[in-house]
Parts: C-alpha cells; structure tokens; sequence
C-alpha cells in the first residue's frame, strides 16, 4: 500500500529517510518537505471529527491492553511520570468492573 501511495503521489525515487506524508504545490506537485502536525490534526478533526487527543489516548489504551510494558507506553507516549500513563490503564478497568454492573434489574 505504501508502493501505491507512493507511485500515486510521483515519489518513488524518495529517500528512505524522506518524510512519507509531505506538502504539495498549487500545481499539485509533491514537495520535498513534511506536512506540519497543525495540517495532521486539522485533516484528523475535519475527517475523523476525533481529535489527536482521542487517537493518543486510543493508543495508549490499546498498546496497555495488547501487553506492552508500562515503560514502554510512557516512552511512546512522551509521559514524564508513569502515573499519567497508568491512568489510561485505569480508565479501562473502571469500565471493566464497575460499580454499576452489579446492579440485577
């Protein structure tokens, strides 16, 4: 998929360290230079009406839940204090075992 993105956007002579996603002339030619990270959220909020937040905090839930090490996450995740990492971990047990699931209706 990535060879056909390439192919698509005319970078297959691309050094491997070149930025994948990058910005376009008026003229819709393919520059040289990375979208910036406004561009990246402004595309993720207009299409995916989520915000970066929701995709960190999605990552971290997930990568927590799939076993990787809490150290790990707080790396990837740039948390200076384990804690804050730890709290994505506790949002998901609170949904887990809740207070309200014991309640028989």
């Amino acid at each position: 998929m990535l060879q056909d993105y390439l192919e698509a956007a005319g970078r297959t002579d691309a050094a491997p360290d070149a930025p994948l996603f990058t910005g376009c002339t008026k003229g819709d030619h393919s520059t040289d230079q990375g979208i910036s990270d406004k561009l990246i959220e402004r595309v993720v909020k207009q299409y995916a009406d989520i915000t970066p937040h929701d995709l960190r905090a999605s990552f971290v839930t997930i990568a927590l839940e799939s076993g990787a090490k809490l150290h790990q996450v707080q790396y990837a995740a740039g948390h200076s204090d384990p804690r804050t990492t730890e709290r994505y971990q506790k949002r998901k047990l609170n949904l887990d075992d809740n207070a309200v699931d014991y309640i028989k209706l």
